[in-house]
């Protein structure tokens, strides 16, 4: 019940020394909402990283179901924008599988895996970092019991979604540095932590 955000700032503050993760989402919404949300969310914020994760409720269209990605990639494509515009690095995170012993999930996670192609070829063409849980989940061995419902994890199941997003922000690329002036400096330690973990 508590979300992937205290797993992902115990990760951040281990390695940063200190990091806070503000959720701005609402429940149940569709990417194309997010679109018409995030600059506002942005204005307010300011956050270093955006961390966009949209698509789970897109699949209830069925518009989507049929015709996909309908507009969950050029929702996320202006959300990417917006955060740039924003002198906020965005991350893009594939969309989690639901549970394989729910009704109707494997024609879902067939769609998912889909989806999640194309979510990755975005962040390719944009250059902005893929947080990847899905694998994390499919690859688990008890990836039939991470979750409360059709499509809620339980907090293991937030655990993968942590992980995921904390290995996009900590893992340098030639994309993710921002050139912009006043940008702020990404994916830099503490000197004093450097020091701390090279000798532990």
């Amino acid at each position: 019940n508590r979300g992937y955000r205290p797993g992902l700032e115990d990760r951040l503050a281990g390695f940063f020394g200190r990091g806070s993760v503000m959720v701005d989402g609402i429940d149940a919404t569709r990417s194309n909402r997010g679109a018409d949300r995030i600059d506002d969310s942005l204005s307010r914020a300011h956050p270093a990283y955006t961390l966009i994760m949209y698509g789970t409720n897109d699949f209830n269209v069925l518009a989507c179901k049929t015709d996909p990605p309908c507009f969950t990639i050029d929702s996320l494509r202006d959300i990417v924008l917006s955060a740039r515009g924003s002198r906020s690095l965005p991350i893009l995170s594939t969309i989690i599988p639901a549970n394989p012993n729910g009704a109707l999930q494997p024609d879902r996670n067939q769609w998912v895996a889909a989806m999640n192609v194309k979510i990755r070829a975005l962040g390719q063409e944009m250059q902005v970092p893929v947080a990847d849980p899905e694998p994390l989940f499919t690859k688990d061995p008890a990836f039939d019991r991470l979750f409360t419902d059709h499509v809620h994890p339980y907090n293991s199941g937030y655990d993968h979604i942590a992980e995921a997003f904390f290995n996009a922000i900590v893992t340098p690329t030639p994309t993710t540095t921002l050139s912009l002036p006043g940008a702020p400096t990404l994916f830099t330690r503490p000197a004093s932590l450097r020091a701390t973990r090279a000798t532990a």
